[in-house]
């Protein structure tokens, strides 16, 4: 499945297969001089459970004490800075909904700047 959804200079284009999301993302020109980095929210569109998605990097400026390298923290709180990201902990032929938040302003203080709800499909193994 293939979708792309765009709102307030945000656009997230989600190419969905069996056990993997991945997304490509693009910003107007004038947000992304302020850009900080993506977060990521799943909600099972079955079980509406919503899970803040993690990421391995941090900024330096806010990460935990004794947090360490590699351990998987919310890309809501320290976002993903790179414009292609992926899930790769779905389910097959599931319903999920994905929020997409680009945020600005400083590590210790994020602000939003734009977000998007894009909605998407994993395929079905056969």
């Amino acid at each position: 499945m293939r979708i792309r959804a765009a709102r307030d200079g945000l656009s997230a284009h989600a190419i969905a297969g069996t056990e993997v999301v991945l997304f490509g993302l693009d910003l107007s020109e004038d947000m992304a001089t302020k850009l900080r980095g993506f977060g990521f929210e799943r909600t099972d569109d079955e079980s509406q459970e919503i899970e803040l998605l993690r990421g391995l990097k941090t900024f330096a400026a806010t990460e935990p004490p004794g947090h360490r390298p590699g351990t998987p923290i919310s890309t809501m709180m320290h976002p993903v800075q790179a414009f292609l990201w992926g899930d790769y902990d779905v389910e097959p032929g599931h319903d999920y909904t994905y929020r997409v938040v680009a945020f600005g302003g400083t590590p210790e203080r994020l602000e939003p700047l734009a977000e998007v709800m894009i909605p998407v499909q994993t395929e079905r193994p056969h």
